[in-house]
């Protein structure tokens, strides 16, 4: 009897190992499921098939720079150990290689999103590129949200510094001013920079969002602006925004 029933408990306990995520920092969530909350999250996508627990592979084309780009899945998600940095998209001549995606926005047929391209040489990142592209929803099997990245919130306030550089600072843990460039993570939000009207000092803001780049420039700058001596900085992208002094 006791043989028994350890038995029955092992059958209890099966699909506890099977379905269990031990250190897992992935969420996963159907295409259908899909809501404004998850506006600004990054996510990678599970294209066609399901891949969870499988082994099959998936591909899908991505238009990159106005090119069709064929695009392999490498997924490691065995149900144990499920790391988002571990999963990504590799082009088929291995020359590409997309970390993650920023959902931006979606209607009924497509996700608006940001993907974090990274140009490879012999296995090396040589190049890192914000592409912004769309994703039919249909294409989509699961969406999984890295569960670990949260938002941070920032008080900024606007330089109005005489340069095509980033305005909008605060003070760092070493008491030092950082700037920033600040970004939208689409257009139902104002543009932080629109609050500027070249004499309202002090301006500053609440932002909340994502550090998206380190040394780039923001998405709205023009050919013009470049051609003026822009400046790279850090790119911070917001998904909420609130005026404290205008």
């Amino acid at each position: 009897m006791n043989h028994f029933l350890r038995f029955l408990v092992f059958l209890l306990l099966i699909p506890n190992l099977i379905f269990s995520q031990d250190g897992s920092d992935i969420q996963y969530v159907k295409s259908s499921n899909l809501n404004k909350e998850l506006i600004g999250k990054f996510v990678h996508f599970d294209f066609n098939n399901r891949s969870f627990l499988t082994k099959k592979v998936d591909m899908i084309e991505l238009d990159i720079n106005k090119k069709s780009v064929k695009f392999i899945e490498v997924r490691k998600d065995n149900g144990h150990n499920n790391w988002f940095s571990q999963q990504s998209l590799i082009s088929e001549d291995k020359t590409l290689q997309i970390s993650k995606f920023q959902i931006r926005i979606f209607d009924n047929k497509k996700i608006y999103v940001t993907a974090f391209l990274e140009h490879l040489k012999n296995n090396k990142i040589v190049k890192l590129e914000l592409v912004n592209l769309f994703i039919p929803r249909n294409k989509i099997a699961e969406i999984l949200i890295d569960s670990k990245k949260s938002e941070v919130s920032k008080t900024l306030s606007y330089a109005a510094i005489a340069c095509t550089c980033a305005q909008w600072s605060n003070k760092n843990k070493k008491g030092e001013n950082e700037y920033f460039y600040l970004e939208p993570i689409n257009k139902n939000l104002i543009n932080a920079d629109d609050l500027w009207n070249g004499n309202n000092i002090p301006l500053t803001i609440k932002v909340t969002g994502n550090l998206i780049s380190e040394n780039d420039y923001p998405e709205y700058f023009t050919k013009q602006s470049l051609y003026k001596g822009g400046e790279k900085g850090k790119v911070f992208r917001y998904t909420k925004i609130e005026v404290i002094a205008k």
